[in-house]
């Protein structure tokens, strides 16, 4: 049986974007599911040149509508395998890039496209 596209999962910078730093193997690591996000915020988009950098932008507009300061913590690619921070894996519940971002009180939680890109960002909430 050949591995599936996710057959490596690389890690990445948060700022830098998807760009290929490192690869741990998929068996060691979780990948993130619907069940495990807090709250999400869903976003459908019907664009099929949707890439990393416009699921951001994207992500970052409907972050900021929650939050003016919002600050991304962590996102994931399932496309390309990528997900930042580059935190190690290890048979926790949930993915550990996950985890970093909850641990550190980041709330805000945009899902773009069923699971296909996932920003978590930190924020208080904005009161107008």
């Amino acid at each position: 049986m050949s591995p599936g596209p996710l057959a490596w999962l690389t890690q990445a910078g948060a700022r830098a974007g998807p760009e290929r730093k490192g690869k741990i193997p998929v068996e060691t690591c979780v990948l993130s599911r619907r069940d495990m996000l807090v709250d999400p915020v869903d976003v459908l988009v019907d664009d099929e040149a949707l890439d990393w950098e416009k699921a951001k932008s994207i992500a970052d507009r409907k972050a900021r509508e929650t939050s003016q300061d919002a600050i991304l913590v962590a996102w994931f690619d399932r496309a390309r395998g990528t997900f930042s921070p580059p935190v190690e894996c290890g048979g926790k519940e949930k993915p550990a890039w996950l985890v970093y971002a909850e641990t550190r009180g980041a709330r805000i939680v945009i899902d773009i496209n069923r699971e296909t890109y996932v920003f978590v960002y930190f924020g208080e909430p904005s009161t107008d």
